[in-house]
C-alpha cells in the first residue's frame, strides 16, 4: 500500500470512528442507565492504570531518542495517573466526609481537572515539537524542569481539592450539563489539529493511534461528558468508558510504535554489521596499506597490505599506537598533529610539500605517501583512516628523472603552468650564467629578452591549453638572455609532462646554436659563391658551345678546298711526283678528310647543346624510322637484321629522339659481328619514365670502359681497324641528358652490347601508345 492511499484509509477510520462514538452518544442522551460509585472507582482505578502505564512506557520512549512529544506525552500522563487516582480516592465513599466538597461538585471537577490537564500537556507536546523542528537541538526542553513543574502543578491540584469548597459542577438548566468540559475539548481539539497538519499519522503507528485518542477525546469531552446532568447518569459512565478507551488507543500506540522501533533497530543493526563487515572487506582488498586509528592513536583495523608493508602481523599492529610505523625523530610531533588532524576534521594528504618515511619492523626506512580521512564510527566514535603508498620506486624513478636532467648537455629546466621553474641542469647555469638556486622559484621569463616577455604568459597558457609538445623556434629566431645582459641565439624544444606533485609541467630543452648559426652563414657564403661560380661556368660553356659551334661551320670551308686542292694536286701531278711525293700526297688528302669529318661530329656535339629544346609528346617508333631510313645505304650494305618491338609515345624533341636512335643504331652496326649482326629494340615502363634498350650482337666492350666511352673524343681501337671521331656516343649522351633522362651500357667483351636510355612519359597524356607496332624485321631497308 502506498503513503497516499494509507493516508487515505486512516482519515476513512477516523470519520467513521468519529461518526459511530457521535451516533452513539446521541442514543445514550435518552437512557435512563444508572450507575454506582463502585463501577466509577473500578474504571477510575482501571484508567489510573492504563495512565501510569502510558506515561512509564512513553518516558522509556523519551529516554531512548530524546524529543519533545515523547516527553509531554509521558509527562501529561504521569500527572493524568496521580489525578485520576486522586479522582478515584476523593470520589469513593470512604472519603465523602472528609473534604469540604460535596460529590456532586467534587467528583465533576476532579475529573474536569484530570481532563484539563491531560489536554494542556497533549496540546503543549505538538508545540513542543513544533518548536524542537524550528530550533534543532536548542529547542529541546529539560526533562527535569518539565518534572518539576508539574509535579509542582499536580500537588498544586491535590491542595486544591482538599481545602477549597468547590462551586457546583452541573447546571441542568443548560442544554449541556457540564459546560466546563469544553475547556478540555478546545486544548483536545487543538492537539488533535496540530498533529493532523504534521502529518506523520499517515506513516507513523503511534501518531495514528495518538489521533484517535485525541478525537475520542474530544467527542467524550465536547459531546458526551458536558451532557451529562446527574452523577452515574448513562452519558457519565459513557464518558468514562471512552477515557478508558483512548488511554487504550495510547497504549496502543506506544507498544505498536515500539515494537517497529524495535524491529527498524534490529533491521539497522543487521544492515550496520553488514556495512561494517563490507567496509572491512573494501578495507582488506585494498591494494593500498589501510589503517584505522582512535583519537588515541589507536590502531583498530589494518589491512594484510599493511601487514606486508610494514612487516608486522595484523595481531602485532592492532591495539598498539601508530606512532611504532615511523622512524623515531618523527614519532615525538605526530601525536599533536593527530590532535590537530582530530579539531578540523579535514581530510588531507600529508605528503604535500615533504617527504615521508614509513618504518619496517627489521629497522629499515622506505618513502610513503598518506592520505588520511576522517570518519565518525558508530563504536570507536571519531576516527582516522590512514591510506598509505609506498612510494619507494616513484622516488626512485624520480631521482633517475632528475640525474638524466642533470646529465643532459642540453640546457634543459622545468616550469609549471604558472611560470615559475621548478628544475634546472648544471647545462643551464653554463648557458645562462645563474646558479640553479638563482633560477628555481623564479619565473621563466627572466631567461628572455625583454622585448618577448609581454606575450610569453599568453604563449605559456596555450602551451597548457592543447599540452602538444613542440619545437618553438619553427619559422622564427629565438634568443635567450645572459646573466650578463648579452643574447644569443636558441633553439628549444617544449614537452608536456604530468607530475605527481605539482600536475601539468613543461619540460624545456634549450640549445645554444651559436655555433651552428655562423657555420649556416659560412655555407650560405659559400653556396652563393658556389652559385655565382656556377652561373659564371655555365656563361663560359655556353660561349664555348657556340664557338666550337662557329668555330667547326668556319673550318669546313678551308678543309673543303685544301682536300680539293690535294686532290685535284694527285690527280695532275701523280706522274711527276716519285713515291715519296705521292705518299705524302696521299697523307695530305686523308688527314683532310679526318679533319672533315672530325670537324662534323664536333659540330653535331655543339648543335646538341645549342639547339632549343621543343619538348613534346613525340612516337618513339616514328623516330625510329627515320633514323632507320637515314642508315638505310648502310643497313643494306652491311646486310642488318634489326627487330623494333612496339615504342611508346614519349616527351621528347623529335629530331634529337631520332639522332640519338640514329647514333646507337650506327654504333651497334660499326661494331657488329662478322657474321649477320643482329640488332634489337624495344622499351618497357620504369615508374614515370620509359627506358629503351638497343641490343646488338657485336664485339661487346669491357666493363671497365663502360664509363669512358660516353666521353668526348675517347676511342677503344685505332683507326686501321673501325672509323670515327669518338664524339657519336658523347652526343647521345647529352641528348639523353637533355631529356632529363640518363644513358648507360651493359656488356661483356665479345658477347654483344645493350644500350639503355631513359626519357620521362609523355606527361599530357598519361597512357599508353595510342599505336601499337609489332615486331618488324628488316633484312633491307629501302628508301
Amino acid at each position: 500500500m502506498t503513503l497516499d492511499q494509507r493516508a487515505h484509509s486512516r482519515i476513512w477510520v477516523y470519520t467513521i470512528s468519529g461518526c459511530i462514538m457521535f451516533a452513539a452518544a446521541v442514543l445514550f442522551q435518552q437512557s435512563t442507565y444508572r450507575g454506582s460509585t463502585q463501577l466509577h472507582t473500578i474504571m477510575e482505578v482501571i484508567a489510573t492504570l492504563l495512565a501510569l502505564m502510558i506515561g512509564i512506557v512513553a518516558l522509556v520512549r523519551y529516554y531512548s531518542q530524546k524529543n519533545n512529544m515523547y516527553l509531554f506525552v509521558s509527562i501529561g500522563f504521569l500527572s493524568t495517573a496521580l489525578l485520576d487516582g486522586y479522582h478515584c480516592v476523593v470520589t469513593s465513599t470512604f472519603f465523602q466526609e472528609i473534604f469540604p466538597s460535596t460529590p456532586p461538585s467534587l467528583s465533576p471537577w476532579s475529573w474536569n481537572a484530570s481532563r484539563i490537564f491531560l489536554s494542556i500537556l497533549m496540546f503543549l507536546s505538538w508545540w513542543t515539537w513544533k518548536r524542537e523542528e524550528k530550533l534543532g537541538e536548542a529547542g529541546l526542553f529539560s526533562s527535569r524542569n518539565v518534572l518539576v513543574i508539574t509535579a509542582i502543578l499536580t500537588l498544586l491540584s491535590f491542595c486544591f481539592f482538599a481545602f477549597v469548597s468547590l462551586p457546583r459542577a452541573y447546571y441542568p438548566e443548560f442544554f449541556f450539563g457540564r459546560p466546563q468540559e469544553f475547556v478540555a475539548g478546545m486544548f483536545f481539539l487543538a492537539a488533535f489539529i496540530g498533529y493532523y497538519r504534521k502529518g506523520d499519522w499517515q506513516d507513523d503507528a503511534f501518531e495514528f493511534w495518538l489521533l484517535m485518542s485525541l478525537l475520542v477525546g474530544i467527542i467524550c469531552q465536547v459531546a458526551v461528558i458536558s451532557r451529562s446532568f446527574v452523577l452515574f447518569d448513562a452519558m457519565f459512565d459513557m464518558a468514562h468508558i471512552m477515557k478508558l478507551l483512548s488511554y487504550a488507543f495510547v497504549l496502543s500506540g506506544l507498544l505498536v510504535g515500539i515494537f517497529s522501533l524495535y524491529s527498524q533497530t534490529a533491521k539497522m543493526q543487521q544492515e550496520s554489521d553488514l556495512a561494517k563487515k563490507q567496509f572491512e572487506l573494501v578495507i582488506e582488498e585494498s591494494p593500498l596499506a589501510m589503517l584505522m586509528i582512535t583519537q588515541n592513536r589507536e590502531i583498530i583495523l589494518a589491512n594484510s597490505t599493511a601487514s606486508v608493508l610494514f612487516g608486522y602481523s595484523k595481531k602485532e599492529l592492532l591495539g598498539d599506537q601508530i606512532e611504532k610505523l615511523f622512524p623515531k625523530r618523527y614519532q615525538k610531533l605526530h601525536p599533536q598533529y593527530i590532535a590537530n588532524f582530530f579539531s578540523d576534521g579535514q581530510s588531507r594528504q600529508l605528503s604535500v610539500g615533504r617527504d615521508l618515511l614509513g618504518l619496517h619492523k627489521d629497522g629499515h626506512e622506505f618513502s610513503i605517501e598518506i592520505f588520511m580521512n576522517y570518519i565518525q564510527t558508530p563504536q570507536n566514535g571519531p576516527a582516522a583512516i590512514y591510506s598509505i603508498v609506498d612510494i619507494s620506486e616513484r622516488r626512485l624513478a624520480k631521482k633517475q628523472f632528475e640525474l638524466v636532467i642533470e646529465e643532459s648537455p642540453l640546457a634543459m629546466l622545468m616550469i609549471n603552468q604558472s611560470r615559475v621553474i621548478t628544475l634546472a641542469n648544471s647545462a643551464t647555469t653554463k648557458y645562462f650564467g645563474y646558479l640553479k638556486e638563482e633560477l628555481l622559484g623564479k619565473y621563466i621569463e627572466m631567461l628572455l629578452p625583454q622585448r618577448y616577455r609581454e606575450l610569453h604568459p599568453q604563449q605559456v597558457e596555450s602551451f597548457f591549453t592543447d599540452g602538444h609538445s613542440r619545437q618553438l623556434d619553427t619559422g622564427r629566431d629565438l634568443l635567450g638572455l645572459h646573466k650578463e645582459g648579452h643574447e644569443f641565439p636558441v633553439e628549444i624544444f617544449i614537452n608536456y609532462v604530468q607530475t605527481p606533485q605539482d600536475g601539468p609541467a613543461a619540460i624545456c630543452s634549450v640549445i645554444d646554436i651559436s655555433e651552428r648559426r655562423k657555420a649556416q652563414e659560412a655555407i650560405a657564403r659559400q653556396s652563393e659563391e658556389l652559385l655565382n661560380s656556377v652561373q659564371a661556368l655555365a656563361r663560359v660553356n655556353t660561349e664555348l658551345e657556340q664557338f666550337a659551334y662557329v668555330a667547326s661551320h668556319d673550318l669546313q670551308e678551308p678543309l673543303r678546298k685544301v682536300a680539293s686542292c690535294c686532290q685535284m694536286l694527285a690527280e695532275d701531278y701523280a706522274d711527276k711526283l716519285d713515291d715519296d711525293g705521292r705518299q705524302w700526297i696521299n697523307f695530305a688528302i686523308d688527314g683532310a678528310a679526318r679533319m672533315r669529318l672530325l670537324v662534323s661530329d664536333l659540330l653535331e656535339y655543339a648543335r646538341v647543346g645549342a639547339l632549343k629544346l621543343d619538348s613534346e609528346p613525340t612516337e618513339a617508333h616514328q623516330a625510329f624510322e627515320a633514323a632507320c631510313y637515314n642508315l638505310s645505304e648502310t643497313i643494306e650494305t652491311n646486310n642488318i637484321q634489326i627487330i623494333c618491338h612496339s615504342l611508346p609515345v614519349v616527351l621528347a624533341d623529335k629530331r634529337l629522339l631520332t639522332q640519338l636512335f640514329q647514333n646507337l643504331i650506327g654504333n651497334s652496326i660499326k661494331y657488329g659481328s662478322e657474321e649477320q649482326t643482329v640488332i634489337e629494340i624495344g622499351a618497357e615502363r620504369d615508374g614515370h619514365h620509359w627506358q629503351f634498350y638497343i641490343k646488338d650482337n657485336g664485339i661487346g666492350i669491357a666493363p671497365e670502359y663502360h664509363e669512358r666511352i660516353f666521353h668526348v673524343f675517347q676511342r677503344l681501337h685505332l683507326k686501321e681497324e673501325y672509323t670515327g671521331t669518338g664524339i657519336g656516343l658523347a652526343t647521345c649522351k647529352k641528348v639523353v641528358d637533355r631529356f632529363g633522362g640518363r644513358l648507360w651500357v651493359d656488356s661483356q667483351l665479345g658477347q654483344g652490347s645493350t644500350f639503355y636510355f631513359t626519357i620521362p612519359e609523355n606527361a599530357t597524356t598519361d597512357q599508353e601508345p595510342h599505336q601499337e607496332i609489332g615486331a618488324k624485321s628488316l633484312d633491307t631497308f629501302h628508301k
